[in-house]
């Protein structure tokens, strides 16, 4: 018969199933690693300690009208991202030695255990952009600054020198205050190509410093305002909080998408004319 041992076991907090409630996003749930202090029989435990246990929650189980009390609570105008705190009778794991009953996870981190989303809002980017081009290294003896240069038009024009894209644009799918950090930093970059290459030119839209504004973001969060936009009581530590901003913005940076109406994204159509790159209006 094994001897009955204590141990911490790991759990995974794993992604949640079912659906965020309309008007929502998930952007993602913390802490996701917790321990449980458990007893029991030496060879189960020690086979837990391998496999770990695993927590899902289902966010069919929240409600709209809950996560809507959550952001009319808030204050700052900028905060669409809204934290759910799990309630307490939710935090529980099942034990598989214990024909799979569920035990109250007694890690103390547990108390922090909360699931963020992003309310779902058509943001106006209220800031005018510039617009380049990038010149290939492999065709700049044929294309080049003396060669070819972007006209201005109805959607380009010229302010001291350089070329501003003129038309109104907008995003969605990340928060407000991430646009309203990155907005001064973002470029659209038309890539050169020759003629017989491609008819109608690539584009992309290019955040500048992105390293910088990324520690911009994360430092809005962790100074004076964290205590306004985040219960203390309930707070990550600031290791776990900057590890979660960090993530967040970068997954922003990534699906960030342009906008010319709320079904449509934004179309920058371009194309050669004698020493001109052309954006059609």
């Amino acid at each position: 018969m094994s001897r009955l041992i204590t141990a911490k076991i790991p759990i995974t907090i794993l992604p949640p199933i079912g659906n965020s409630p309309p008007g929502y996003e998930l952007l993602d749930i913390w802490p996701q690693k917790l321990m449980q202090t458990l007893s029991g029989p030496e060879e189960a435990i020690q086979s837990l300690k391998i496999r770990g246990l695993e927590v899902v929650f289902d966010l069919n189980e929240i409600t709209k009208a809950e996560l809507d009390a959550i952001h009319s609570a808030h204050l700052n105008a900028q905060n669409d991202e809204i934290s759910f705190h799990i309630p307490n009778h939710w935090k529980e794991v099942a034990i598989p030695f214990h024909n799979n009953s569920l035990e109250e996870i007694n890690d103390p981190e547990a108390q922090h255990l909360r699931i963020d989303f992003l309310r779902n809002e058509f943001i106006s980017i209220d800031k005018e952009i510039p617009i380049r081009i990038f010149y290939p290294l492999k065709s700049l003896e044929e294309i080049n600054p003396q060669t070819c240069t972007l006209a201005i038009s109805d959607r380009v024009k010229e302010r001291h020198g350089a070329t501003i894209f003129n038309q109104k644009i907008f995003t969605k799918n990340v928060s407000s205050l991430f646009v309203e950090i990155i907005k001064p930093n973002m470029e659209i970059v038309i890539s050169a190509a020759p003629k017989n290459e491609r008819e109608t030119l690539l584009w992309s839209l290019e955040v500048v410093a992105a390293e910088d504004l990324e520690n911009t973001y994360v430092a809005y969060f962790m100074g004076d305002l964290l205590k306004s936009l985040y219960n203390p009581d309930i707070a990550l530590s600031p290791q776990h909080q900057e590890t979660l901003l960090r993530k967040r913005f970068r997954d922003y940076l990534q699906k960030l998408t342009l906008y010319s109406s709320p079904d449509q994204k934004l179309q920058i159509d371009s194309y050669w004319e004698d020493k001109f790159i052309k954006v059609k209006s």
